[in-house]
């Protein structure tokens, strides 16, 4: 007996604040229901208040952005389910109050862990923009650290079996919300923040590994502490790849060409 192919329907329904999952109706139909309008609005509206009043930074909004969009593939395709909690709370998502992630779930279901993870692999590794730190060993550890950073707790490992190994940390069955002093706290760091010549002097040595480079950037121009930045590999790639500051003070190939022609004192000196 020759084995039929599923062929797939779309079915457009109206508004939706959740994607409705994959259903199977019969072996030889597969029926995927698809909102007309993307649940993302809200999000992105409230990740973009979040970014007006400073309590993200560009970097953090981005990758929010980018996640977020996967995480509705991936709800699309049946390997997750979020759950939002109802509430009347209106205050800000890092209210004490707050029942809901700023991503407006409060629990992330992972139906198929293994491929979840390789969902969000594939996207870090298509990610040609820079929104993402590429690391070869465990290239999830970034989408790790952001979920924790919006309060994202992990439980129940998924499947030994398919288990790609105990350092990778995204590869759980489910994520739950808890609104805690440590989660405010990690909150915090996802802030875009004024910068003075104390804590530049202070994190010298990790600048390139702060969340908001473009805030570090635009201060170190603004003070013409331009050999800082050219000092550092990390943040001299973002200067130069950024589009944003073309037009800052001075050209960027005119302050690489002065600064090509000066004979820098050691880091310490410097500043």
């Amino acid at each position: 007996m020759t084995e039929i192919e599923p062929y797939v329907e779309l079915h457009v329904v109206p508004q939706v604040e959740q994607v409705v999952q994959p259903v199977i109706l019969a072996q030889e139909s597969l029926i995927v229901t698809v909102p007309q309008v993307e649940p993302m609005d809200d999000v992105i509206e409230q990740l973009n208040r979040a970014k007006i009043n400073d309590e993200i930074s560009t970097e953090c909004y981005n990758r929010l952005c980018r996640i977020f969009k996967k995480l509705i593939e991936c709800e699309i395709y049946g390997l997750i389910s979020m759950e939002k909690k109802e509430t009347i709370e209106t205050n800000s998502w890092l209210s004490i109050n707050a029942v809901n992630c700023i991503l407006k779930f409060s629990i992330l279901t992972v139906k198929d862990p293994k491929k979840f993870y390789e969902n969000i692999c594939k996207m870090i590794e298509e990610d040609d923009e820079g929104i993402f730190k590429k690391v070869s060993k465990n290239p999830t550890w970034g989408v790790y650290e952001m979920f924790r950073k919006i309060g994202l707790r992990p439980r129940f490992r998924g499947p030994q079996e398919t288990d790609p190994g105990k350092s990778v940390m995204f590869y759980y069955k489910e994520w739950n919300f808890k609104n805690d002093e440590q989660f405010r706290n990690l909150a915090k760091k996802m802030a875009k923040r004024p910068y003075d010549y104390n804590f530049i002097k202070n994190n010298i040595n990790i600048l390139h590994l702060l969340e908001d480079k473009e805030g570090i950037c635009n201060y170190l121009i603004k003070e013409k502490h331009y050999h800082i930045i050219f000092q550092n590999i990390e943040l001299t790639e973002y200067f130069k790849n950024n589009t944003k500051f073309d037009n800052f003070f001075w050209n960027k190939n005119m302050i690489q060409s002065i600064l090509n022609n000066v004979v820098f004192k050691k880091k310490h000196d410097c500043l």
